[in-house]
């Protein structure tokens, strides 16, 4: 960048903002203001690419490098500057680059960004880029100070970087890390969307009582609609909400939406099913956490008892919250454990509930091969079974999958059932239509 010869004194010009996390953009926009510039919001590079069109008084951009547009669909700012460039030739813009990528770094500048900024940020350095943007006044660097530039940033985020061009100085994360890192940024934005749009939604699997032959209840199961109707199951899900540590948000949003299915279900004439709900270690760390979901459901017309709440597996009970678990604990009307009957059965989290009352286990026989074959699993489950039935505890078996194993279960006294052979997870108003027909040949076997 070659030397100016005086420095630029006018501050009243547009700074364009371009990033698709909401709240990210609210605090960019909230530095910028404050320093006296005129401030441009976009979410996208599409948007950005108009903003710019009509407003000739912006000379600076500050764009995120991974965008995900309202369609679901992936977009660069790397592309949004070399866009820029060729369509606003004349126009001296200056662009920022900001990520938590270090390996756009090169990209970023060789493409023409005059600084690069790591996530997360720092409000000063933002300042100071800007200010220094606007001076250059989109001039490109001459090779020498590229390949210093390059250094520089190097020295201060190359703690996992390597060199690996001679004559700029590449600093690059190995390409695998690089796409794993993509991977979980774009994953983390596309669930933080989900959630925003609603597109996160509870299915329900029914669950039959044998003796009567009519509808019990519910069992919650996270669905996820993408952009392209894709139906993403509930273990997609959870990968996402870990990457975007959002896994109570997302089970939340789902408990919310299943509790007014049920009231609705119950204006139907199905005021009687109750529903499962699942919760997490962060839930049950949470003061006022049952409360909260069970005040809810009342206030919108459910009885406490429809509501189930299953508890995590490996749940602590002598963590620094225990005061608080446990007295969530004593706020859930129903208390649920999960059994994983896989051959390979861990009680561990049985005892770390000893004296704490629960009302049903959920005998889960989805991992369980050939269950009405293995007699060790049918020991074991005749146990759990004839143990719960003398102590008063219901029993549901979850993950039927055949009518040999709904056999076997019916013959040792297990009465709730739910599974694939029973009737897959299903949309909302497709379990509507079920329940009601059930209900109408409820003497007919199941």
């Amino acid at each position: 960048m070659t030397n100016s010869t005086a420095l630029k004194t006018d501050r009243d010009f547009g700074v364009l903002l371009v990033e698709d996390d909401a709240t990210a953009l609210d605090e960019l926009t909230e530095i910028v203001d404050l320093e006296g510039w005129t401030p441009y919001a976009a979410s996208s590079v599409n948007k950005a690419l108009d903003i710019l069109a009509r407003t000739p008084s912006i000379g600076v951009v500050v764009t995120d490098v991974h965008f995900v547009d309202e369609n679901g669909e992936s977009d660069n700012g790397i592309q949004l500057i070399s866009r820029a460039q060729a369509r606003f030739p004349d126009r001296g813009l200056s662009f920022v680059v900001l990520s938590g990528d270090p390996d756009s770094l090169r990209s970023s500048v060789l493409t023409g960004a005059v600084d690069f900024l790591n996530k997360p940020l720092n409000s000063d350095e933002l300042v100071s880029a800007i200010e220094a943007a606007w001076q250059s006044g989109g001039e490109e660097r001459t090779v020498t100070e590229l390949t210093e530039f390059l250094l520089e940033k190097m020295q201060k985020t190359a703690s996992a970087l390597k060199m690996a061009n001679d004559d700029l100085q590449q600093v690059s994360l190995d390409q695998g890390e690089q796409m794993q890192a993509d991977s979980m940024n774009l994953k983390a934005k596309l669930i933080r969307r989900a959630l925003r749009n609603g597109n996160l939604l509870p299915w329900l699997q029914p669950q039959v009582d044998l003796s009567t032959g009519k509808l019990y209840g519910f069992d919650t199961v996270a669905r996820w609609i993408d952009a392209d109707g894709e139906v993403k199951n509930a273990e997609s899900i959870l990968e996402f909400a870990r990457q975007a540590k959002a896994q109570e948000e997302v089970d939340s949003a789902i408990r919310s939406a299943a509790i007014r299915a049920m009231s609705f279900f119950g204006k139907t004439g199905l005021n009687d099913c109750v529903i499962t709900l699942y919760t997490s270690p962060e839930f049950l760390n949470t003061l006022g956490s049952v409360d909260d979901v069970v005040n809810e459901a009342v206030g919108i017309g459910l009885e406490p008892e429809q509501l189930k709440f299953e508890l995590p597996a490996g749940l602590d009970l002598d963590g620094p919250n225990k005061k608080i678990v446990l007295k969530n604990l004593a706020c859930m009307p129903k208390r649920v454990l999960r059994i994983d009957l896989d051959g390979s059965c861990d009680f561990s989290h049985v005892a770390a509930l000893q004296g704490i009352g629960f009302d049903q286990i959920n005998l889960d026989l989805s991992q369980a091969q050939g269950f009405h074959l293995q007699s060790d699993q049918q020991s074991v489950a005749r146990a759990l079974i004839g143990l719960a039935s003398a102590m008063g505890i219901e029993v549901n078996a979850r993950g039927v999958k055949n009518p040999n194993e709904l056999a076997w279960l019916k013959d040792n006294g297990c009465v709730i059932v739910q599974g694939d052979h029973i009737s897959k997870p299903l949309p909302v108003d497709d379990a509507l239509i079920w329940a009601q027909n059930k209900q109408s040949s409820a003497k007919e076997e199941v």
